[in-house]
């Protein structure tokens, strides 16, 4: 499937999502010392909601723009690719890098060309369009283990990944397609300074870079989002440098609904709300400069 050229994005757009792809790449590689910080509620239906919620994180994110790269992951929940299209092209307007994640290959592909971060979810038996579209698209694509299946399962999809881009020579070798998205299961967050080392030995070992975003779990407790959120940090300004960032459920609103009554509350998976999000913000801000202090 391929852009409608009617949204096609224009020369200034198109070399706005190029100068966000390599900012996040820069990052990912640790040439940029900011934290990727990557917050939304992935799919919405309500897509005033979530342009709303773009315009305020976009604004939230400006005091800390030394310190974190904000992406945005918002994206209408629908099979319909041009009014995706259409939102992600308004979403732009806001400043904010644009994030997907890749429900949908093939409408993801038909919006790859505005998007500089995707995310896929790792499992034994994942859908090979998955890696397809990891392995086409010009950015660089977080897999996320899940509950159950490990690390190790994460690890193996980004080298079939990674090796799927090798083969296409038009993008470089030098920037691989996946890396590590370290999200916790309902019980055990796995987000504590030894199992952080543990997945970073298991990429070192498999020859991969030892860089790790570390995801703040979508659980029906927020409390519990805001303690691994701050445990994030907490290993960000202890000098943890294979920490590159974060992917955070964040809404308008708190909390979760199964329908769309509630205005800019997630009906995809429990969220933080605004008020929370540029909390953590702060936090992560601060312990991205207490890092800094350590390497001088």
């Amino acid at each position: 499937m391929h852009p409608s050229t009617t949204d096609s994005p224009t020369p200034r757009i198109a070399a706005l999502v190029h100068r966000q792809r390599m900012a996040v790449r820069r990052v990912l590689d640790g040439a940029d010392d900011r934290l990727l910080v990557v917050a939304g509620p992935g799919p919405a239906r309500d897509t005033a909601a979530a342009l709303d919620y773009a315009r305020q994180l976009a604004e939230a994110a400006i005091p800390y723009r030394g310190q974190l790269l904000v992406v945005l992951c918002a994206y209408p929940e629908t099979a319909d690719a041009d009014h995706g299209r259409r939102f992600l092209l308004g979403a732009l307007g806001t400043g904010l890098p644009q994030a997907i994640r890749c429900a949908r290959p093939a409408t993801a592909l038909h919006v790859a060309d505005l998007v500089a971060y995707g995310l896929v979810t790792a499992r034994p038996a994942t859908d090979p369009l998955h890696w397809r579209w990891a392995a086409r698209v010009p950015v660089p694509v977080g897999c996320e283990n899940v509950a159950g299946c490990g690390v190790d399962v994460a690890v193996a999809a980004i080298l079939d990944a990674n090796a799927h881009r090798t083969r296409l020579s038009r993008f470089p070798v030098a920037h691989p397609a996946a890396h590590l998205v370290l999200r916790g299961g309902p019980y055990r967050p796995e987000h504590d300074p030894a199992s952080t080392t543990d997945a970073l030995i298991r990429l070192r070992t498999a020859g991969l870079p030892p860089r790790l975003v570390l995801a703040v779990p979508g659980v029906d407790d927020l409390l519990r989002q805001r303690g691994v959120a701050v445990s994030v940090a907490r290993q960000v300004a202890a000098g943890q440098r294979g920490v590159v960032g974060t992917v955070i459920g964040s809404f308008l609103h708190a909390g979760r609904q199964s329908t769309s009554v509630g205005y800019g509350v997630s009906t995809s998976g429990p969220c933080l709300g605004l008020p929370d999000t540029v909390s953590l913000l702060d936090t992560l801000a601060i312990a991205v400069e207490r890092r800094r202090l350590r390497r001088r």
